[in-house]
């Protein structure tokens, strides 16, 4: 995706915290989820990630650290000896024990990514918390960048408007999202033989064509098409 190129580029990844901005269906997930597997391809770094839905809206800012903590510490003997270390008790309702606990994980390890997609799907509470927290992470450890991705919200952007490079997803991935619904739909109509057999192939085409416009449309809104 092209998106996933332009935020994988040197420049960016110069940058401590990167927030992309997404209109509702322009395909943020798949994007985030791209990118964490490109991040998982550089070598001598760890990446953690946290993909958050509106099923998980009670999710919160300390469970969503705990993830972070266990995917960095997976399979690495020294960092689970670091969580054990830690004061179990304090880990399971303290999210400033839990916080300082990921930040000496982060620093152990040295080059790590967190990318977290849909933070503006969680409550404003929780999202608050996760968000100060990971601006604190950031200013102590020098080595850590973020990726976050979210709609629009006053709170967020409040938050993080002069902290973090914005990127406007809507902005860069046009082609990619025209790309995936030509694939899509060309897969779509040549699954179905019976379709082929009665229809004539103009039809077809021209059928697909509407498919794609209306897809499009609802999107990335009437200035495409």
């Amino acid at each position: 995706m092209n998106s996933s190129n332009l935020l994988i580029s040197q420049r960016r990844l110069n940058q401590k915290l990167c927030l992309m901005l997404c209109r509702p269906n322009t395909g943020k997930t798949v994007l985030s989820s791209a990118i964490v597997d490109e991040l998982r391809c550089f070598e001598g770094t760890k990446t953690a990630f946290a993909f958050l839905t509106y099923q998980e809206a009670k999710t919160s800012a300390l469970s969503i650290t705990h993830s972070l903590i266990f995917q960095l510490a997976e399979r690495d003997e020294n960092l689970m000896a670091i969580i054990c270390g830690s004061m179990a008790e304090d880990l399971n309702n303290d999210i400033i024990a839990t916080s300082k606990l990921l930040s000496s994980l982060i620093r152990y390890v040295g080059s790590v990514y967190l990318v977290i997609d849909g933070v503006d799907e969680i409550s404003e509470l929780e999202r608050g918390i996760l968000v100060k927290n990971l601006l604190k992470l950031a200013k102590v450890c020098n080595q850590l960048k973020i990726i976050l991705s979210s709609r629009s919200e006053a709170d967020i952007m409040e938050l993080l408007n002069n902290t973090s490079v914005v990127i406007r997803v809507h902005d860069h991935n046009e082609d990619s999202i025209k790309d995936y619904i030509h694939e899509r739909s060309q897969h779509m109509f040549d699954s179905r033989n019976s379709f082929h057999r009665q229809k004539p192939r103009s039809g077809r085409f021209y059928c697909r064509y509407q498919v794609v416009q209306k897809a499009c449309s609802s999107m990335l809104g009437s200035s495409w098409i």
